[in-house]
């Protein structure tokens, strides 16, 4: 899309919801859609999971969808309400944050929770996960 004369970021987002409810979800989109609106990123697609934040990645099919169109390069961003959304295990983040760094995409907090590469490349030193 573009805006004056430079194109606007792409970004998938990510809902879950352990428990479906739809108050959460609501509550999700519209952090999204705010978060969105002010930092001018065109949402192009929403992938949601009802699963725990502990669930296995491979078994979250909305996450696993959101990253096949970050491969795809239909976006270059993920986006998430908050970062617990995404995932509650530090070792699973750094396993979503190495999955997206190698296909070249970056992940955002709608809160503005930092959830960069080096950022948790650094807790995961000072943790021992690395």
């Amino acid at each position: 899309m573009p805006m004056g004369n430079r194109q606007m970021r792409q970004a998938v987002a990510y809902l879950r919801s352990n428990d479906g409810s739809e108050k959460k979800l609501a509550a999700q989109r519209e952090l999204i859609n705010a978060w969105a609106a002010r930092t001018e990123v065109h949402i192009s697609g929403w992938h949601l999971d009802f699963a725990s934040g502990n669930a296995e990645t491979a078994r979250r099919t909305g996450l696993c969808e959101a990253v096949a169109e970050l491969k795809a390069r239909r976006a270059e961003l993920l986006v998430v309400a908050r970062p617990h959304l995404l995932t509650r295990s530090l070792s699973q983040m750094i396993e979503v944050l190495g999955i997206l760094r190698v296909v070249g995409a970056e992940v955002c907090s709608a809160d503005g929770a930092e959830l960069s590469w080096p950022f948790l490349e650094h807790i995961a030193q000072h943790s021992g996960l690395a």
